[in-house]
């Protein structure tokens, strides 16, 4: 489907490699804004549930980390990850995006 013979690749514009890497730190960052909370009161469950074994559940989990600290709270420990997904989402998308001009350029090759 991606690479069939019927689809052309005219539109692809090339971006320069400080700009590709701009968007794609942001494309990490938006991931850690979206994910931090949830990831937050999933440790939390973890930990709670090594201690002991309960039943306690997300929404309940997340409430009460809610009234004690606000949002603050949830993203309790954002910086770390905010540079361990900027970097990764910058490496991985870089690379599938080099890849992806390789197959495109090697299915034109084939075309001739």
């Amino acid at each position: 489907f991606f690479f069939s013979s019927r689809r052309r690749h005219t539109r692809f514009l090339p971006v320069s490699w400080a700009r590709r890497c701009v968007q794609e730190t942001g494309v990490g960052c938006c991931n850690v804004l979206c994910v931090q909370p949830i990831d937050c009161i999933k440790t939390i469950l973890q930990e709670h549930n090594s201690e002991q074994i309960s039943k306690r559940r997300f929404f309940p989990v997340f409430k009460e980390v809610y009234q004690n600290g606000g949002l603050f709270r949830l993203y309790r420990g954002w910086q770390p990850r905010m540079v361990q997904y900027a970097l990764q989402s910058a490496i991985t998308l870089s690379l599938l995006d080099k890849l992806e001009q390789r197959l495109i350029k090697k299915s034109k090759q084939k075309e001739e």
